[in-house]
């Protein structure tokens, strides 16, 4: 076994061309495959930070246009005075604002406009994102009710 390792160890040194790209491909493959499963594991393996998040669902309205259309409000409200077999019902949508002040560039901020009882639905308070990571601390929050 040592005389093995011996005899490869010779050969790389013969030929640091090739050692240096054999090891640069496995430094970047290695490297790659790392991150992709840690974003993997962050966004589809870990579970959300919800009590009963396997319950959540997400409706959406199919057009001939596209199958993934947000609903609108009245199709929200007609589905929530329904009464359908869902627990309850809370909607969002995303929005995007630019905040400045005098002075001072101006700043782009990403919104979510959320119902009423969206906070009840996933049965979260207000401050429990930013309890589950202390580290990160957003600047501004704003958050619309309808």
């Amino acid at each position: 076994m040592r005389s093995t390792i011996a005899y490869a160890l010779r050969s790389l040194a013969k030929a640091p061309g090739f050692t240096a790209i054999a090891f640069v491909t496995l430094t970047l493959g290695i490297g790659l495959n790392t991150s992709m499963f840690s974003l993997a594991n962050a966004l589809m393996l870990r579970p959300l930070l919800f009590p009963e998040s396997w319950r959540l669902v997400r409706l959406y309205r199919s057009t001939p246009q596209s199958s993934r259309g947000g609903l609108a409000p009245a199709d929200f409200l007609a589905l929530k005075r329904a009464g359908t077999g869902f627990g309850a019902f809370a909607g969002y949508s995303s929005a995007i604002a630019t905040v400045s002040e005098p002075g001072r560039p101006a700043e782009t901020l990403s919104l979510l406009r959320v119902s009423a009882d969206f906070l009840d639905v996933l049965d979260s308070g207000p401050c429990s994102a930013a309890a589950s990571a202390p580290t990160r601390r957003p600047r501004a929050a704003i958050a619309l009710s309808s």
